[in-house]
């Protein structure tokens, strides 16, 4: 997994974009996971979180990455996906959970190698 990180405006989009001319490289779109989602001690600790906010988070990430961070999630789009993402998530904490559904997207894309690219990171 490849992290694209650095000030708003410095050139993180355009990196994002070259790296994703790679036929092996799927670079999505600003997340913003970790700092509207996920707290620091969920991460450092793996908090293992319940289904249904695991679930919950896994529709936020899909709706974030096909449309965009400021689109409403709408209840139940992406149901069958975000259960199947969450059945792969081989630690059922948020990281596998974040992982796996980048790995999703990435696949569906027809990549091996998810590029994040949340400068704020």
């Amino acid at each position: 997994m490849i992290f694209i990180v650095g000030n708003s405006r410095s050139g993180t989009t355009l990196l994002g974009r070259m790296l994703n001319q790679h036929s092996k490289i799927h670079t999505l779109e600003e997340l913003h996971f970790f700092e509207q989602m996920v707290d620091a001690n969920a991460t450092v600790k793996r908090e293992v979180w319940t289904k249904k906010k695991s679930l919950n988070a896994i529709q936020r990430l899909l709706t974030s990455a096909r449309a965009n961070v400021f689109a409403s999630v709408k209840s139940g789009e992406y149901k069958e996906e975000c259960e199947t993402i969450l059945k792969n998530a081989p630690k059922g904490d948020i990281i596998s959970v974040y992982e796996e559904t980048l790995a999703y997207l990435t696949a569906e894309a027809g990549k091996r190698v998810p590029c994040e690219q949340t400068p704020r990171y």
